[in-house]
């Protein structure tokens, strides 16, 4: 896998292997410094090459993705890489296998040595953690295409960098969103949609209103005649069945309306035209039956005084 986070790991590792090497070589008596050279040129040109490529395209994007520290994290990784550049040129300045040259290369492992340390536990850390893969496997490419084709710093600018401006002209390089010279023709033909969408449903709705309130008074209005072809009805109807049959015929009528009022004022008028004949039929029998008792009671009048017949048949007259 391409991640940069595990190729710059692999570097680090390959850079301690290497100074371990050298550890090895100046134990020997006597120091082979052939040896020491076929050492040293790769490791120090690789220890230039990886500062270069970090700041190029590993820092640049720390710097943006990152969320412990990262302005923090490249301050202090470019003033390392500057020790290191530092420490590199003055060991490439002296020669190989003496005093001088072995104290430059002790100041390049240990700036080295710090710089890995803090990257590892921070920069790369930081990067991993908040990262998307697919970033650092796309970086990852990129360092690994770029150590293929350079083997060396030739054609390349090594030079130490102010870490404060180094993070400055990457943050005011940060792009920023372009002006917007259109004229915004398109938004306005999306609001004139949506007010004649919304005007369409505000009509609608006055429709359906409309509708609703003409539905109402046309109920009405078949109540009102329904209510007035009553009148002649009740007023025609004698007190006895013909008022039910007349409530009967005007609730048919006023059911094929449709009129629901109208009903239950018909169906109120039958039953009072119906009770008031049944009261009438019950007055009158009533009567009736006064007027048979009274007379059967005058004509036996004389008898009901002097004959238990006509006491008993008195008795039988009243319970009958």
């Amino acid at each position: 896998m391409a991640d940069i986070t595990k190729l710059i790991l692999a570097d680090h590792d390959w850079f301690r292997e290497r100074f371990a090497k050298l550890d090895e070589l100046q134990a020997q008596t006597p120091v082979d410094n052939a040896a020491l050279t076929r050492v040293w040129r790769p490791l120090g040109e690789k220890l230039d090459l990886h500062a270069y490529i970090e700041e190029k395209i590993f820092y640049p994007q720390l710097l943006k993705r990152g969320a412990d520290d990262p302005e923090g994290e490249t301050l202090d990784a470019i003033g390392d890489h500057n020790d290191i550049r530092d420490g590199v040129r003055a060991a490439n300045a002296a020669a190989v296998g003496t005093d001088e040259w072995w104290a430059a290369v002790g100041q390049t492992r240990r700036a080295n040595d710090d710089h890995m340390g803090e990257e590892e536990h921070e920069g790369l850390s930081d990067f991993r953690r908040h990262a998307p893969v697919g970033l650092r496997e796309a970086l990852g490419r990129q360092y690994r295409d770029f150590m293929a084709q350079h083997r060396t710093t030739q054609g390349l600018e090594i030079v130490d960098r102010d870490p404060q401006s180094y993070v400055e002209e990457l943050e005011s390089a940060q792009p920023t969103k372009p002006p917007d010279y259109s004229l915004r023709i398109g938004s306005l033909k999306a609001v004139g949609a949506r007010r004649t969408n919304r005007s369409s449903a505000i009509q609608c709705t006055s429709a359906v209103a409309g509708a609703a309130t003409d539905a109402r008074k046309t109920a009405g209005t078949a109540g009102e005649a329904a209510r007035s072809r009553e009148l002649p009805t009740r007023a025609t109807a004698d007190a006895g069945d013909a008022a039910g049959a007349a409530g009967t015929a005007t609730g048919t009528h006023v059911l094929a309306t449709g009129a629901t009022v109208a009903v239950g004022v018909t169906a109120g008028a039958a039953r009072v035209l119906l009770e008031d004949d049944m009261r009438c039929r019950a007055a009158t029998r009533s009567r009736a039956r006064r007027e048979s008792f009274s007379c059967c009671h005058r004509r036996n009048s004389n008898r009901c005084s002097n004959s238990a017949t006509n006491y008993q048949r008195f008795d039988q007259i009243q319970f009958r």
